[in-house]
């Protein structure tokens, strides 16, 4: 039994671990697909760069933190501003809230210093704030705020941080364990399930673009989808005007799965806003 546990333990370990490294390695590969893709001007391949090399920082971050919990070793606290923190989360994701027209408000006194581990405290707030637009994808409104709270009369007193949204709530199924390890209610859309969509017997390959753009659309069907909105969401960065990356990728997923590419009945046009799919 206690074997079966440890194994199961290390299972959701491993799969908590790959969670957290995905965003980061699908932000330096879009990135650097988009720089072989696509001939871009300065001011864009040193944004794309730059995004590139924050990604690659979480990820030393995060294996940083794994080496160190398995030498039993804890981060040194540093005097942060509670506010720049918070701050730096709701930037990373600010493209992604815009994309699906969710409103992120910042309510935390400037003064506020605290001694945090930075890097750890950034990453739970980009948790929290990655949930909350996981469980709106149709617009809504998060609000982060801290007060001041004094420690029941001893003299101490605390900041007690609020994050708040406009979303259906917590799952009553995981509420009475929602502070176990490794707990969690899956993905908003569940399993993608590919029998939709009529390939006609033909054997596919599709690159991993391809396929993460052909799951953003089995997520999202009959649904307007305008180019940034996909842009953010498969490649993690926001539209940029002079590329045409959503349209090429497009074209190669009506070649391969439309019975017409020239009149597509699967990947339509929305002209003036983007692209939706019918299954």
């Amino acid at each position: 039994m206690c074997i079966r546990d440890s194994i199961s333990t290390i299972g959701r370990l491993s799969g908590s671990i790959v969670h957290d490294l995905r965003n980061p390695l699908a932000a330096i590969y879009g990135g650097a697909e988009m720089l072989v893709d696509a001939d871009l001007p300065p001011a864009h391949v040193k944004r794309l760069a730059a995004n590139i090399y924050r990604a690659s920082r979480r990820i030393q971050e995060l294996l940083q933190d794994l080496l160190n919990v398995s030498r039993g070793k804890t981060g040194t606290p540093e005097l942060c501003r509670l506010r720049e923190v918070a701050s730096a989360a709701c930037d990373s994701l600010a493209a992604t809230a815009r994309a699906q027209a969710v409103a992120i408000g910042l309510s935390i006194p400037p003064e506020f210093e605290l001694p945090l581990d930075r890097s750890r405290m950034e990453r739970a707030f980009v948790n929290l704030i990655a949930n909350a637009l996981e469980a709106m994808p149709d617009g809504g409104e998060i609000r982060i705020s801290a007060s001041l709270e004094e420690n029941g009369g001893a003299g101490d007193a605390a900041v007690l941080v609020r994050v708040e949204d406009t979303g259906p709530g917590i799952a009553p199924e995981i509420r009475s364990k929602l502070f176990q390890p490794f707990v969690t209610a899956g993905k908003r859309n569940g399993p993608v399930s590919y029998t939709h969509l009529d390939v006609y017997k033909r054997q596919l390959k599709l690159t991993p673009a391809e396929y993460n753009l052909l799951c953003y659309f089995l997520h999202n069907p009959d649904r307007p989808l305008t180019r940034d909105m996909i842009l953010n969401s498969v490649w993690g960065y926001e539209f940029f005007p002079n590329t045409r990356t959503v349209d090429a990728h497009v074209v190669k997923l009506r070649q391969k799965l439309e019975p017409d590419p020239n009149t597509p009945r699967h990947f339509l046009t929305v002209h003036g806003v983007g692209y939706r799919f019918l299954p």
